[in-house]
């Protein structure tokens, strides 16, 4: 009988990190993802408990996450392609693959950062593989300046940092969001980040999304208006590049992906946003 590993060490916003890897392993529907990583993740997973079960069934969110991995993906190959040494962080990294995604398309190093419980049993599932050092696990909070001390003395302080921060940034309080940007700013000469959030309007509505209720976490980060949230924060070298909604051109994988696309005040509930500093 194979041996399941068990995910009870995970709760509150850690716990969430199963949604995403749930949704990814249900890729078959997207013609253009593929993650195999993390069906085979979930495979080894001990599945056996209320929430588990509930993630899995939870198919719209699984979507919407798979939409939002394919979408960070593309941009990420884009911008290793527009730069030279390129490191990609992945933070709040939970158990992305996204490392495993895309090293067959580029060259780059890569580091993911989360709680030392994530970690710790992400390592265990990955039998502490590291493609011969390009991709290590760093256990920190993303808002401490640890992880970053440990970063900066493995690379090469003129590389290019491209920075995600996928299904992280709604979790995080206003303060939480400034502190983290400015703790990039103060570190790295130049970076790019890429990250998805939604519309303050959303966080009163958190309810309504099974995965997230049976999670008992609360959304706290969210704007209207990405440009000004970024231009109010005064940090001179630091520019808002774009702001997408998730739903714009995918409305054929969902009806509710659809109408969003139809009327517009629903278009920019959930967005993936980009911002770019250069010191």
């Amino acid at each position: 009988m194979t041996v399941k590993f068990s995910v009870k060490s995970l709760t509150g916003v850690s716990e969430t990190l199963l949604i995403p890897l749930i949704g990814r392993s249900n890729y078959a529907w997207h013609t253009q993802f593929k993650d195999e990583l993390a069906k085979n993740i979930v495979a080894k997973l001990d599945d056996d408990n209320f929430k588990f079960k509930r993630f899995k069934k939870d198919r719209l969110t699984q979507k919407a996450c798979v939409l939002r991995g394919h979408a960070i993906d593309e941009r990420v190959i884009e911008l290793i392609n527009q730069n030279k040494n390129v490191v990609l962080i992945n933070l709040g990294a939970g158990f992305c693959t996204r490392y495993y995604r895309l090293k067959e398309r580029a060259t780059f190093r890569c580091f993911d950062v989360d709680f030392p419980t994530v970690i710790k049993l992400k390592k265990e599932l990955l039998l502490n593989e590291t493609d011969g050092g390009n991709y290590q696990l760093i256990e920190s909070s993303i808002l401490e300046q640890s992880w970053i001390s440990e970063i900066v003395n493995k690379v090469d302080a003129n590389s290019h940092f491209i920075f995600t921060l996928e299904g992280v940034s709604m979790y995080l309080k206003t303060s939480e969001m400034i502190k983290l940007i400015k703790l990039l700013t103060q570190n790295f000469k130049q970076f790019d980040l890429l990250f998805d959030f939604i519309h303050p309007l959303v966080i009163s509505s958190y309810l309504y999304l099974p995965s997230i209720r049976v999670t008992k976490t609360t959304f706290h980060f969210g704007t209207s208006n990405l440009k000004k949230f970024v231009n109010k924060l005064n940090i001179r070298g630091l520019k808002f590049v774009s702001s997408t909604s998730l739903w714009h051109n995918n409305g054929r994988y969902h009806y509710l992906f659809k109408l969003a696309n139809i009327f517009s005040y629903f278009n920019n509930m959930y967005s993936i946003g980009e911002i770019h500093y250069q010191s």
